[in-house]
């Protein structure tokens, strides 16, 4: 199976660690479970005992982008015997990872496997009740940015999205 992959091509959080934050995701039955890097979450509170990481959840689809973030965890795999592509790493259950707050003037760029829909130049990228993020031709709802850019690297074709704030 293939996983979404995604580029931080102008995200603050890059340079900015208060746009960063470490995070556990949860999900609908409360258990820690696996999650892809472009997924979108609802950033919650401080788990319990910790000082850095939050636990982060399913969105509703109802929230506001400050209310979200994007996970783009750094792709380590550890078995070393054969070559890994990028669209092969998860982030595994429990695992404390990198999420992403939305900024102005940010953007990033995620495969096709980060969408619900098919993404395309022009299209609007919308929060919904999953962490995909979901493809429309309208800016309803949370539009969480537009595609401005389709590019290709190797074999991946990523879709840039400008984000709305």
């Amino acid at each position: 199976m293939a996983y979404a992959v995604v580029n931080l091509d102008r995200m603050s959080g890059t340079e900015d660690s208060s746009q960063l934050l470490s995070v556990k995701f949860y999900d609908s039955l409360n258990q820690e479970a696996a999650i892809e890097n472009g997924s979108i979450v609802k950033i919650g509170a401080l788990l319990d005992g910790e000082r850095e990481v939050r636990k982060a959840t399913e969105p509703a689809g109802t929230e506001t982008l400050k209310e979200v973030a994007l996970v783009a965890n750094p792709e380590v795999i550890y078995d070393e015997n054969t070559h890994h592509p990028l669209e092969d790493y998860i982030n595994v259950a429990g695992q404390v990872i990198r999420a992403y707050r939305f900024h102005q003037n940010d953007g990033f760029s995620a495969s096709a496997d980060a969408f619900d829909g098919t993404p395309a130049k022009g299209k609007y990228v919308v929060l919904q009740a999953d962490t995909k993020m979901k493809i429309s031709d309208t800016a309803t709802g949370t539009v969480i940015g537009t595609i401005d850019e389709v590019w290709t690297l190797g074999a991946t074709t990523y879709y840039y999205v400008q984000v709305a704030l």
